[in-house]
């Protein structure tokens, strides 16, 4: 079967590397030159000589996004590895799979645990009337709302994905060696 002769002019073109270049530099003077051609407000103030330039202040919509609060997680370098909502918290995964517990209105820091083994794949936590309970490979661990651990539970197949529930009882999936299931735990 031959390639399409659209495809095979393509590929040609990838291998020459200066046609490639030459390419980049056009796209990128004419994005320059269209960036530095953009004319100024008429009736927007000019500044004055010798002035120094202030910082310019935009006003932002109405219905967009404004900083509520910032939590300063200190993590280091290492970026949080995953972040979930509740009704009150906001649930912050790390890297060695600690769970960082912030309060969603104030931003404050309620709890630092640790969710899961270092070792696990962490999977998305479970909210219910009074507790969280956070899946992983090897077991179920469950804290009350403020972050306190009340219980850890092994599981015989370790956890394949997050858990929903209602009142006291999860449904999530499990791995299994005849393949995947469903399974129910009540508390």
């Amino acid at each position: 079967m031959r390639p399409h002769p659209g495809r095979r002019f393509f590929a040609d073109l990838i291998r020459c590397t200066h046609v490639l270049a030459c390419a980049a530099a056009m796209s990128l003077v004419t994005l320059c030159l269209s960036c530095s051609n953009s004319p100024a407000s008429p009736d927007a103030p000019q500044p004055q000589k010798g002035a120094s330039k202030a910082p310019e202040v935009l006003e932002i919509p109405s219905g967009n996004f404004t900083a509520n609060w910032r939590a300063e997680l200190a993590l280091g370098q290492t970026p949080p590895k995953a972040i979930y909502v509740n009704d009150d918290k906001v649930l912050v995964y790390t890297s060695d799979n600690k769970c960082i517990w912030v309060n969603r209105a104030s931003g404050h820091i309620v709890s630092i645990t640790r969710a899961a083994r270092t070792t696990d794949r962490l999977h998305e936590p479970c909210t219910l009337q009074d507790r969280v309970v956070f899946p992983s490979t090897s077991e179920l661990s469950v804290f009350d709302r403020n972050g306190k651990l009340m219980h850890r539970n092994p599981l015989r197949y370790g956890a394949s994905s997050g858990a929903v529930g209602e009142g006291h009882i999860i449904f999530l999936g499990e791995d299994h060696p005849n393949g995947g299931r469903v399974a129910s735990m009540a508390k």
